[in-house]
């Protein structure tokens, strides 16, 4: 009989839900070809300690690897890191890099996850001004917060209120703007919000809701502000947390059916049969319709079964609501 060949299966995306993938694809079929594409340096890491261990100096990004300390090598997966993914050539089932480079596929995991939302007065690149996603977002704070005196947190989010917790621990006066009523308003009730928000104010950050900035002065050490209460002050930096958004451009571009995210039926399937997508970055049925999840254990979970029926499974996501922060 003719000999078999091993099954080829490119996932894209270095997060919880693309490692998952990666993982439990090489896992379920053990024969595959694995490859995992990052666009990052380094080898995939846990998120959460990026606004609070890293930003202090306790923890450094490769001390939680999502695939555990020897990295997914250790699991027979191999990751190609600065791959930046620009083309899927579905016809010829092959995934394309800004390096000029195809990676062919049997079967593809999208784990494309999410971008920040970026706001027009404080563009990417604008000196001075950060936003917090990846490793090197972390570092690059870190360090401007260790030259600073004053930081000023755009949005009253999950991930401003951490950065404020952690500049006050490094000492560095803190303001928050939200621009809604109050802080966390799309995370948890206003009795929690407000509890975490005294708990800010008791160790010294100063929260500002109902607030915009209506002028704001440039120059070399900073940023003289003018917000809509009439107030004024200066601040050394800034970091903008305004949210995220799902980050399905490449699948857009290949004529994947997406609406405010990819759209995956219950077997993490896309409108191709070929091409599945996992986590922060895709809608997916749930108990009252098509839904998205911007957690850790929904884009674990989903990743899992994902990879799993890109390796040959036909297995139904059934996802378990909760909230984790």
């Amino acid at each position: 009989m003719p000999e078999t060949r091993a099954r080829n299966i490119v996932v894209v995306g270095g997060g919880p839900a693309g490692v998952l993938a990666a993982l439990e694809a090489k896992r379920s079929d053990p024969s595959a070809e694995v490859v995992l594409l990052t666009e990052e340096r380094c080898e995939p890491y846990e998120k959460p300690p990026l606004s609070k261990g890293v930003l202090t100096g306790k923890a450094l990004p490769e001390d939680a690897l999502i695939a555990g300390r020897d990295g997914a090598a250790a699991h027979k997966v191999v990751v190609e890191f600065l791959a930046l993914c620009t083309a899927i050539d579905r016809a010829g089932r092959s995934v394309v890099t800004a390096s000029g480079r195809k990676y062919p596929y049997d079967s593809l995991v999208l784990a494309t996850g999410c971008v920040v939302r970026e706001l027009p007065q404080w563009p990417l690149g604008r000196p001075r001004v950060h936003y917090l996603r990846t490793e090197k977002d972390a570092r690059a704070l870190a360090a401007a917060l260790r030259q600073s005196k004053h930081l000023l947190l755009i949005g009253g989010g999950l991930i401003g209120l951490e950065v404020a917790a952690s500049a006050r621990h490094l000492g560095v006066e803190t303001t928050v703007l939200e621009v809604g009523p109050r802080i966390l308003a799309r995370v948890c009730d206003e009795q929690t919000g407000a509890f975490i928000a005294e708990k800010h104010r008791q160790n010294g950050v100063e929260i500002r809701t109902g607030t915009t900035i209506t002028e704001v002065q440039a120059n070399d050490a900073g940023f003289d502000i003018t917000t809509s209460a009439g107030d004024s002050f200066f601040t050394d930096v800034v970091v903008v947390g305004a949210g995220v958004k799902p980050n399905y451009a490449l699948a857009a571009a290949a004529g994947i059916a997406v609406e405010d995210g990819i759209i995956v039926d219950e077997h993490c399937r896309t409108s191709d049969p070929n091409i599945f997508a996992a986590g922060d970055v895709v809608r997916f049925p749930g108990p009252h319709g098509m839904v998205r999840q911007e957690n850790w254990h929904h884009a674990q979970d989903h990743g899992t079964v994902a990879g799993r029926n890109a390796a040959g499974a036909n297995e139904a996501y059934r996802p378990t609501p909760l909230f984790w922060s």
